[in-house]
């Protein structure tokens, strides 16, 4: 009972903590946005979003991104996943840059025109990466990947540290 009222509690603070980075302009992009819980374990990106993924030694889940894209991206914490989106979802040229630390993560979906790299080896025991429309991915991990991608989007993998690639059409 301690463990859920704990949980729900750091939920709580995550989603004001982050609505009030989104609408603030005192937000600078110097403090990421922190996620100490281990329920967090999967990652949906849609839209234009570059995502940096990099380790974590000391959080579940960290994000950052500068005070441009804080005003301009949707961030959702629902049921264990982090659901980041463009505010507005008409089409645009327009990318915006999200870094991730994380050392819990086990799936991510890429969805719309969204990208994900890493920076680093990524230590992560097992990894599904899903990708959807137009997504494109170069993740390097030591650990297990599995990647599902539609049967007209190419991705190469090589074994010595599970890098992946993917191209569009």
């Amino acid at each position: 009972m301690m463990k859920q009222r704990t949980l729900i509690l750091t939920i709580l603070l995550f989603v004001l903590q982050v609505s009030v980075f989104a609408q603030s302009d005192s937000y600078d992009g110097k403090h990421p946005i922190v996620v100490d819980d281990n329920e967090v374990t999967h990652v949906t990106v849609y839209g234009n979003i570059d995502v940096v993924l990099q380790n974590s030694e000391k959080v579940s889940m960290s994000m950052k991104m500068d005070k441009e894209a804080s005003a301009k991206v949707r961030v959702k914490l629902h049921n264990g996943e982090i659901i980041i989106s463009p505010r507005n979802k008409k089409a645009t040229e327009e990318r915006y840059t999200v870094y991730l630390w994380s050392k819990d993560l086990q799936s991510i979906t890429m969805a719309g025109n969204s990208f994900i790299t890493t920076i680093g080896v990524l230590q992560l025991d097992h990894l599904t990466v899903n990708l959807k429309d137009d997504a494109k991915i170069a993740l390097k991990t030591s650990g297990k990947l599995d990647v599902n991608s539609q049967k007209d989007k190419p991705v190469v993998q090589e074994t010595q540290y599970s890098v992946v690639y993917s191209a569009g059409r």
